[in-house]
């Protein structure tokens, strides 16, 4: 069986960021600052809950632990921008200087990296339809 990491780089995707939220007065400040690559929109497809587009503030971090996201790994998860030779083709080049990302979270890191998988095949999926 591959381990975690064998999958994750078959699957070219990876994660940029990672954090185990343990509570909003640990991990609040390295949540937000991971929230900051993404808006409002994204936070909430990701959690599964609507947020306000303010997001420096701490109250955020506190509503995530008061909604049971304590313990809980939050990821930016990318995987490189595909350009295919022509399309339809199934040769590809790509660089992980040009990526494409967006955040993940999930109650194990098993789960985490499952939904990353998950999510860069579906990107490389579009790309090469494109």
């Amino acid at each position: 069986m591959n381990t975690l990491v064998e999958r994750m780089q078959s699957a070219t995707v990876r994660f940029e960021k990672l954090i185990y939220f343990t509570g909003a007065e640990q991990d609040g400040e390295e949540l937000l600052d991971l929230f900051q690559d993404h808006d409002g929109d994204v936070i909430s497809w990701a959690l599964g809950i609507k947020i306000d587009n303010i997001l420096t503030d701490s109250y955020l971090t506190e509503g995530l632990e008061d909604a049971g996201y304590t313990g809980y790994f939050f990821a930016n998860v990318h995987t490189p921008i595909r350009k295919c030779h022509e399309k339809g083709s199934k040769g590809f080049m790509f660089s992980w200087g040009t990526t494409t990302f967006t955040l993940l979270c999930a109650k194990s890191f098993e789960e985490l990296v499952d939904l990353a998988i998950n999510w860069a095949e579906r990107k490389q999926k579009e790309m090469k339809d494109e």
